[in-house]
């Protein structure tokens, strides 16, 4: 497996030019046109396996000090059905440690599909500023 890696935002060549590829990659899959604004570059990342087009882009839940989500995950075509979403999310769980951070949620649009999400641990529906998440922990324990 490849090494997996985080970029900071705040690296913001090197994030913008990552976080493309994964947004390019979910937007051909899903036609979407997702974007990110770094308004945040201290709470706001990328993971992503070496030599792969593709990763996910997490993000602090604001109003809550310790969690975080999953904004986007996509990997090109070739990348799929490999491993490397499990991988990250795992990879994301000890990274984001350093960040005093714990990966807790994932962020759905209406077409993304649910079942990939649960497999991975996702699996408590809730609203958190407006928007549909998965949790992989009960809402009363986000911090």
């Amino acid at each position: 497996m490849n090494e997996i890696n985080i970029i900071r935002a705040t690296q913001e060549r090197k994030f913008e030019r990552i976080s493309s590829k994964i947004s390019n990659a979910y937007n051909s899959y899903f036609g979407k046109s997702e974007s990110f604004n770094i308004n945040e570059p201290r709470n706001l990342f990328v993971i992503h396996p070496d030599g792969i087009k593709g990763g996910i882009v997490v993000s602090k839940i604001y109003g809550y000090k310790n969690s975080a989500t999953i904004l986007v995950a996509g990997f090109k075509e070739e990348d799929r059905n490999k491993g490397y979403l499990k991988a990250c999310i795992s990879e994301a769980n000890k990274l984001l440690k350093k960040y005093n951070l714990n990966l807790v949620a994932v962020t759905l649009n209406p077409t993304d599909d649910e079942k990939v999400w649960k497999k991975m641990g996702f699996n408590t529906p809730t609203i958190i500023e407006g928007m549909h998440h998965l949790l992989s922990i009960k809402k009363s324990e986000l911090s």
